[in-house]
C-alpha cells in the first residue's frame, strides 16, 4: 500500500476534481487494472466548483439578512431563512439545489469489472475516490480551532433566522434583541472561514484516498490467477466490481454521475457497495453505519456482515457514524442501493 501511494503522489501529486492531474492518475490506473479486469471510463460532466463556491453565496445572504436588521425585522428574517434553507439543502445535506448557478467541467470515473467463473448471481463492488482536495486553509492553519470556526459559521447561518422569529412572535425586549443582534454580528468574523475556506495548494491525498484506491486495486489483483497468458477468475457466481470514482471532494460528483446513469443496471445485478475511505491505520478501522450530513443509514444487514467479516479477520468490530461531511457511499445509499461505508 506504501509504495503503491507513494508512486502515485510522485507521478501525479494532488488530483483536484477536475484537473489534468486526476485526469492521468486516471490514466494511470486504468492501464493497471486492464491486467486483471476488464475496464471501461465513464466520463462526467458536473459542476464541480458548485459545493464549495456557493458558500460565498450564503455568506452574502448572511450579511444582507444583518444588514436588513434595522431597516425591517421581517426582511432580515426573509432573507435568513432562505439563507439556512439553501445552506442546508444545497450544501450541508449534499442535495445539490444551487449547481445549475455554477459552470460544468469534465471528470471520469474508471470502472473494472471481474465476472466469475459461472453465471453471476450478484455484483459486489467496492470503491474508492482518487481526487484529494484543495487545502482547508484554516483547519490546516489552526487545526481544530479552525475546524470550530466553520462550525460557528455553520450555527450562525442555522441559527440568525430562528432568532429573529422569536423576537418577531415573542416581542422581546429591546434591550435583549439589540444584544442578540450583536452577537449574530459578531458571528459575521467566523464566517470568513467559510468565504476563505480553500488555499491554492492541493493536497496529496495519501490517506483521503489514495488508501482507498491502493485497496481496490490490491483487491481486484487478488481475484484472479494467471494461467498461462489468460486470467482466471477465483470467485465462482459473484461478479467483483472496483471503482475509482473522481471528483468526491467536490460534493461526490463523480459517484451521484455514477449513480445516475448506472441505477437499473445495479439494480438489475443486486449489487452491494462497499466504499473504502480514510484508511490510515488497522486498529481504528470503522464500519459506517449512518451519516449525518446526507441523513443517510446504511442497512443492518450489511454492516452485521461487515462485522462478521471482521471478526473472522481479528479485527475489532468497530462501528460509527460520519458526523461531518459526506462520502461516496451515501451516493448509492440515496437511490435505496445496499451500501456502507469503511472509514
Amino acid at each position: 500500500m506504501r509504495q503503491f501511494i507513494s508512486e502515485m503522489i510522485e507521478r501525479f501529486g494532488g488530483r483536484q476534481a477536475g484537473s489534468a492531474a486526476e485526469e492521468r492518475a486516471q490514466d494511470f490506473l486504468q492501464e493497471r487494472l486492464k491486467n486483471v479486469a476488464h475496464v471501461e471510463r465513464h466520463r462526467l460532466t458536473e459542476h464541480l466548483t458548485a459545493h464549495f463556491s456557493s458558500l460565498k453565496i450564503f455568506c452574502w445572504l448572511y450579511y444582507l439578512s444583518l444588514a436588513a436588521f434595522d431597516f425591517s425585522l421581517y426582511v432580515s428574517f426573509i432573507i435568513a431563512a432562505i439563507n439556512a434553507v439553501l445552506f442546508h439543502g444545497h450544501f450541508v445535506s449534499y442535495r445539490s439545489w444551487l449547481d445549475f448557478l455554477f459552470k460544468k467541467h469534465s471528470s471520469s470515473n474508471v470502472i473494472a469489472t471481474i465476472e466469475p467463473r459461472k453465471k453471476a448471481t450478484s455484483t459486489l463492488i467496492f470503491t474508492a475516490h482518487i481526487d484529494s482536495t484543495p487545502e482547508f486553509i484554516w483547519w490546516y492553519r489552526l487545526k481544530n480551532f479552525g475546524g470550530f470556526l466553520t462550525f460557528i459559521a455553520g450555527f450562525a447561518f442555522t441559527f440568525w433566522p430562528f432568532m429573529l422569529l422569536a423576537q418577531m412572535s415573542m416581542n422581546m425586549n429591546p434591550e435583549t434583541v439589540r444584544a442578540l443582534y450583536l452577537v449574530f454580528s459578531a458571528l459575521a468574523i467566523p464566517t470568513l472561514a467559510f468565504y476563505f475556506i480553500h488555499g491554492k495548494y492541493t493536497v496529496a491525498g495519501a490517506m483521503d484516498n489514495l488508501s482507498g484506491i491502493a485497496i481496490i486495486t490490491a483487491l481486484a489483483e487478488s481475484l484472479v490467477t494467471k494461467t498461462g497468458k489468460s486470467n482466471k477468475p477465483v470467485l465462482q457466481q459473484t461478479r467483483v466490481r472496483v471503482i475509482s470514482f473522481g471528483s468526491e471532494e467536490p460534493g461526490l460528483k463523480g459517484s451521484r454521475a455514477f449513480v445516475n446513469d448506472y441505477r437499473d443496471t445495479l439494480r438489475n445485478e443486486n449489487a452491494v457497495i462497499v466504499n473504502i475511505d480514510g484508511i490510515m491505520k488497522e486498529e481504528k478501522l470503522r464500519i459506517i453505519f449512518h451519516e449525518v450530513n446526507p441523513a443517510v443509514t446504511y442497512p443492518s444487514w450489511l454492516v452485521e456482515r461487515l462485522q462478521a467479516a471482521f471478526e473472522e479477520n481479528q479485527l475489532p468490530p468497530s462501528r460509527g457514524i460520519i458526523a461531518v461531511g459526506g462520502t461516496d457511499a451515501a451516493s448509492f445509499a440515496l437511490e435505496k442501493i445496499p451500501a456502507a461505508c469503511i472509514v
